[in-house]
């Protein structure tokens, strides 16, 4: 199975505020990471580098991990593989050296997964920014 968790560092405060939030301002942090992980993983199946395709079998093991927040730290995952017992999804993905080669579909390499989390890493700060904003200013009537 193919799981990646990521860390978005640089977010000044973050930490301090994350867990000072209210039930309502956590609730819409974790939306955003869970648009984040959706938009991250539509993009491995429809931009370059797509996930590679022979059988359908390890594109439709795609899945998210609802993220939940727990005192200072979002908890969420994305990945390829799991129940669906594709336990290649790592190798497929990590196929630096070009052994597989002979993909049926156009546009599809290695790193397909994480590409795209690096990619849309700059939405996601900002996005979680925007929300820490908000919330600050209710602070402040």
């Amino acid at each position: 199975m193919l799981e990646i968790r990521f860390i978005a560092e640089g977010l000044k405060d973050f930490h301090k505020r994350l867990s000072s939030l209210s039930e309502v301002q956590r609730a819409h942090m974790s939306q955003a990471v869970d648009r984040f992980l959706l938009s991250v993983l539509r993009d491995s199946k429809e931009k370059p580098p797509r996930v590679p395709v022979d059988t359908g079998a390890l594109m439709s093991s795609g899945f998210t991990e609802p993220s939940k927040i727990s005192g200072k730290t979002i908890h969420a995952a994305i990945g390829y593989g799991g129940t669906g017992g594709i336990d290649y999804a790592v190798y497929v993905h990590d196929n630096m050296n070009g052994r597989i080669k002979h993909y049926k579909r156009p546009g599809s390499g290695p790193k397909f997964l994480s590409t795209h989390l690096d990619q849309r890493q700059p939405e996601l700060r900002s996005n979680l920014e925007f929300i820490l904003g908000e919330a600050a200013r209710g602070l402040f009537p």
